[in-house]
């Protein structure tokens, strides 16, 4: 008998404390890392906040619920910032007293500028969230298949073998798939086995079914300024590496390696050509940002903007940010990294320092659901980062978002303001509810 137990989920202890906040004395912003710039730059925000008969509270941007703590900060100082407190300790004779407040806290309060979500993910800011992908495997293997196809027709094409590719689908589900491909000529297909992911990394092992070549191992990663593509032929004592990485001077460096019993055989250092992105509209899909855009070898485009903006003779804000667009027939996939980090170098007073003030790192998957309708589902997914901020911590990370459009022009007619959000709400429970046309057809309608 299945168990209909009713659980109630509860609220975090730190989220209550917040939500109680009233009858504020004092509220004190400090940065807990100054730059050499003084009050020009806030690194590290503090914020203290002393309410309610001496009750006190202070989070820093690193903690979660830190930016619940200031809107609510904001909205309570809002409210009472003319009201009178009387403190007996102070004041035993019942002297009005005015809550204690400093200028620059006053100035940043009033500015709010600490309480706007980063604009990079301020699209899903209130939105409704799932905590597993509604998404197949074998979609997110279709989003992959340009990159492994390409690969391994690199490594072979320094062998003495030839393969090659037809615009076929790959078949197959629960981590098992077949593709078809001609190896000399001769029909074979090859045997994908999807071994799992890892954060932003993907493990596959992929062989011939005729027996036409020993086992391959790729492992495919997207991280902070790269992409890194691994090929393992270890029965051959063959290495393959092969890295698409975003450079200071925001060009791309492609290098592909290739060892052979841990020995250098080939290597190859190239720029990747800039170029024009037909579709704008999918990579600010859900942001604005300007990139320089460059051409990967197969259909894909990587894009970058990183800045640097020098504070002293000893510190800067280096900010970082780059898009992966893949576009697979009707389909597209994209992830997205950005941070903004304080890096300070060593000297004699003091030891080098770097703090992260802000990051994100996410991955949207459009897939068409009803090519007869031109419907598409849209998830957004935010990984885990080692150094997370109060926001993302505590409303993105790990979180998937869903969205559905329709466009009778592919692609091409996706935009921002077309995205209809869903969520439990709408009855979409489970992956199969995404494939029922007529449920979401009456979603985009309402």
């Amino acid at each position: 008998m299945t168990n209909r137990e009713l659980l109630i989920q509860e609220m975090d202890p730190m989220l209550i404390k917040i939500q109680e906040i009233k009858d504020i004395e004092e509220i004190r912003f400090s940065d807990l890392m100054p730059s050499t710039l003084g009050d020009k730059i806030t690194v590290l925000p503090s914020l203290l906040v002393v309410y309610n008969g001496g009750k006190m509270l202070n989070l820093c941007s690193k903690d979660s619920y830190f930016d619940v703590l200031v809107r609510k900060v904001f909205q309570v100082y809002n409210r009472e910032k003319d009201r009178v407190v009387s403190d007996p300790t102070y004041d035993p004779f019942g002297l009005k007293k005015k809550l204690l407040i400093d200028e620059r806290t006053k100035a940043i309060l009033e500015a709010g500028s600490l309480a706007k979500v980063n604009e990079i993910y301020s699209f899903y800011d209130t939105k409704k969230s799932y905590d597993r992908t509604l998404i197949f495997q074998s979609d997110t293997l279709r989003m992959l298949l340009p990159i492994i196809k390409y690969h391994l027709k690199q490594i072979f094409d320094w062998t003495n073998r030839i393969i090659t590719f037809e615009e076929t689908t790959v078949n197959g589900f629960r981590n098992n798939y077949g593709l078809d491909y001609k190896i000399d000529g001769i029909d074979d297909m090859l045997l994908i086995n999807f071994i799992g992911t890892e954060g932003n990394n993907t493990y596959l092992r992929i062989r011939s079914r005729e027996g036409n070549f020993k086992p391959v191992e790729m492992s495919i990663s997207f991280n902070n300024n790269d992409i890194t593509v691994n090929t393992s032929l270890s029965e051959y004592g063959v290495f393959a590496s092969n890295t698409y990485e975003a450079k200071k001077d925001n060009t791309v460096l492609n290098t592909f390696r290739v060892n052979k019993n841990d020995q250098p055989i080939i290597y190859e250092s190239t720029l990747l050509e800039a170029c024009e992105n037909p579709l704008p509209n999918i990579s600010s899909i859900d942001s604005d940002g300007e990139m320089i855009w460059y051409q990967l070898p197969w259909n894909a485009m990587f894009g970058v903007n990183n800045e640097v903006q020098t504070l002293g003779e000893v510190d800067e804000i280096v900010m970082g940010h780059n898009k992966y667009l893949a576009i697979v027939g009707n389909e597209f996939m994209m992830k997205e990294y950005a941070s903004k980090e304080y890096r300070r170098k060593k000297t004699m007073e003091a030891n080098a320092n770097r703090v992260v003030m802000d990051q994100v790192d996410k991955t949207i998957y459009g897939i068409l659901v009803s090519e007869k309708d031109g419907i598409y589902v849209i998830e957004t997914y935010f990984d885990g980062i080692l150094r997370n901020n109060g926001y993302y911590d505590t409303y993105l990370e790990n979180k998937y978002f869903y969205h559905i459009a329709q466009s009778r022009e592919g692609l091409k007619g996706l935009k921002r303001e077309g995205l209809v959000t869903i969520s439990k709400d709408d009855a979409i429970i489970k992956s199969a509810d995404l494939l029922v046309a007529d449920d979401l057809k009456k979603i985009l309608r309402r």
